[in-house]
């Protein structure tokens, strides 16, 4: 029998004004991806590689298409997006070109995903320039004493739809690849973004890719993974603190007490220690400078522990640590909006470099809308995660179908009407463009979780980069 969910009334719910307007933030999603932009990064990124009509610019516009509208195939998606640039009178160039559907899985099959991981990386610093600290709002302080900090963690993408031919017949789990992410929990945007399609790398390789990229005296929040001495000295040298939970491959030696004290029930112990591995043929680090600082928090019998590399507790306190670290888990609910609310679990390509372009591009959606989503928390003095990504990320991508259909009506009364001066309406203050806002929050649950079910089969599985077809062409062009 299944258990039904229960919800409660958000507290806020009954103090906040009926309607807001998504006009405005659906124009957020056309003014950071430029062609201007576009044509930058794609002459910084080429070697031999040529324009041509599906240029980097016209592929970004065309899968942040597919990715909002979700459509059946992607013949279906260049036939509507033609069909609109024809009726709103397109010049030849602009929008997607007119070309034949090998045309276009040619280009997302030769186009190496360099130049959507650049073009991810230019556009994530500017969401990340127009993003509000509105998210964990109170740590947002925290943001003042480092130069970033990022929670980094890695995911598998969920397996390949049979319907695609070069998985049909084949018994294992056909899954794309794999991604690693650093998030800023305060501005709830993908700072960094890495994609590989072999599933099977290491998830420490992909997230080394996104240290590089970090500046000198970073945060880094990440699982037990990142515990171990020899990757905390690592990141050490590179100028990065780690803040992570003790594992049990490591131990820990008291050097001194810098803090033991309880106060209403919560006793919190701060300790330097040396970091000790246990596994063998690494003896090595036990003559590294390997201190670290190892704090618990313990309330009502239950223990929470985290270990920090960084020493000075008036950088970050004991409290702050462990406060942090709970924060983590919202790095876990980003690739859960990019898999099920962006539809990351429904490819269209059956090659590598096809499946990057619409995953970078699911990622540059995603920080837009959380961008969207902490100005209207912000406008309404609420907290950005009082509001849900599962409600508000579908209707601000209807809404952008209702404003281009707005955009195209517009046009055709124009040409209805020539030689008649018309006075033209603001669509983003049309009533179509509102939405109750008290739709849009997050209904809490108060009943048990239900627990994904285990399935035998995804324990048997294959990478898309492994089957000979997708492996040969991704090898020729990377």
């Amino acid at each position: 029998m299944k258990r039904k969910r229960e919800f409660h009334r958000h507290p806020k719910e009954t103090r906040l004004p009926k309607h807001i307007s998504l006009g405005e933030p659906v124009k957020l999603l056309n003014d950071v991806v430029t062609e201007e932009l576009c044509k930058e990064v794609f002459q910084s990124s080429r070697t031999n590689e040529r324009e041509r009509e599906w240029s980097l610019c016209a592929l970004a516009e065309f899968w942040r298409k597919v990715v909002l509208r979700s459509p059946s195939s992607l013949e279906q998606a260049v036939e509507e997006e033609t069909a609109i640039q024809k009726a709103m009178g397109d010049e030849p160039g602009e929008g997607i070109p007119e070309t034949s559907m090998q045309a276009l899985y040619g280009r997302c099959q030769s186009l190496p995903s360099k130049f959507f991981s650049n073009l991810h990386d230019r556009v994530a610093g500017r969401f990340y320039d127009l993003a509000p600290l509105s998210y964990n709002r109170d740590l947002s302080y925290l943001s003042e004493r480092f130069p970033s900090i990022r929670v980094v963690d890695g995911s598998r993408l969920d397996r390949i739809a049979r319907r695609l031919k070069v998985v049909q017949g084949r018994r294992q789990v056909v899954l794309p690849g794999a991604i690693a992410a650093s998030y800023d929990p305060f501005r709830g945007v993908v700072t960094g973004l890495d994609f590989t399609p072999d599933a099977a790398e290491y998830e420490l390789d992909r997230a080394n890719r996104l240290f590089e990229k970090m500046a000198a005296g970073s945060l880094v929040i990440g699982d037990r993974l990142y515990a171990y001495p020899k990757k905390i000295t690592e990141l050490r040298k590179r100028g990065i603190f780690i803040l992570t939970r003790p594992t049990n491959g490591v131990g820990l030696n008291v050097e001194k007490t810098l803090a033991c004290r309880k106060a209403r029930g919560v006793l919190l112990e701060d300790y330097l220690v040396k970091g000790v591995s246990r596994a063998k043929g690494q003896k090595g680090d036990q003559d590294e400078d390997n201190l670290l600082r190892w704090i618990i928090r313990t309330e009502k019998g239950e223990k929470r522990e985290v270990v920090t590399s960084v020493l000075d507790p008036e950088v970050l306190s004991a409290e702050e640590a462990v406060e942090l670290y709970a924060r983590r888990w919202s790095v876990e609910r980003v690739f859960f909006d990019l898999k099920r609310v962006l539809k990351l679990h429904k490819f269209y390509t059956a090659n590598p470099n096809g499946v990057a372009m619409q995953v970078f591009a699911g990622a540059m959606v995603y920080s837009a809308m959380r961008v969207v989503q902490g100005r209207i928390a912000q406008a309404f003095k609420l907290a950005g995660e009082d509001l849900s990504p599962g409600r508000l990320f579908p209707r601000v991508a209807s809404m952008s179908e209702i404003m281009a259909g707005f955009e195209v009506g517009v046009l055709v009364v124009k040409e209805a009407n020539p030689g008649v001066k018309l006075v033209l309406p603001d669509p983003a203050k049309q009533e179509f463009c509102r939405v109750v806002l008290k739709y849009l929050l997050v209904r809490r649950r108060t009943g048990r979780r239900i627990k994904r079910r285990y399935c035998s089969s995804r324990a048997q599985w294959i990478s898309l980069a492994h089957i000979p077809a997708a492996r040969r062409a991704f090898c020729d062009e990377n």
